[in-house]
């Protein structure tokens, strides 16, 4: 806003140029998965001159050779992330869009130990 935002009315507007920032969002998604899977699901196809066609055959099942996400589970399109709630203009901005493994135990601990800037060997210095 011109005149500030909401919470400081006062504030000055700061205009910035987002084209050239990268956003990378990350998370647990909660409720993510029903909303893949609602995109899957079979939809009934009706036959007539006033049926609404909603997916046909090539549609409601996936081919064997599709790409598959985490486990096995359908990749996350851009549509899921805005059926989900995020905003058009802001998932235009992710170039990429993938799903990540769980890390397991052994997995964790190397990442925080093994890098030459890694955690535990910043935590280590600091309390030393």
């Amino acid at each position: 806003p011109e005149k500030g935002g909401r919470k400081n009315p006062r504030g000055e507007y700061v205009a910035i140029d987002t084209s050239n920032i990268l956003f990378i969002c990350g998370g647990a998604f909660s409720g993510m998965q029903a909303v893949v899977e609602e995109r899957m699901r079979t939809k009934v196809t009706h036959i007539g001159f006033q049926a609404e066609v909603k997916g046909g055959a090539a549609e409601a099942a996936p081919a064997k050779d599709a790409p598959k996400g985490v486990a096995g589970t359908p990749p996350v399109l851009v549509e899921d992330l805005i059926a989900y709630g995020f905003l058009p203009e802001f998932v235009g901005r992710f170039p990429v869009t993938t799903q990540l493994h769980e890390l397991t135990e052994a997995q964790m601990v190397e990442v925080m130990s093994r890098p030459r800037n890694a955690l535990l060997k910043q935590y280590s210095a600091l309390f030393a």
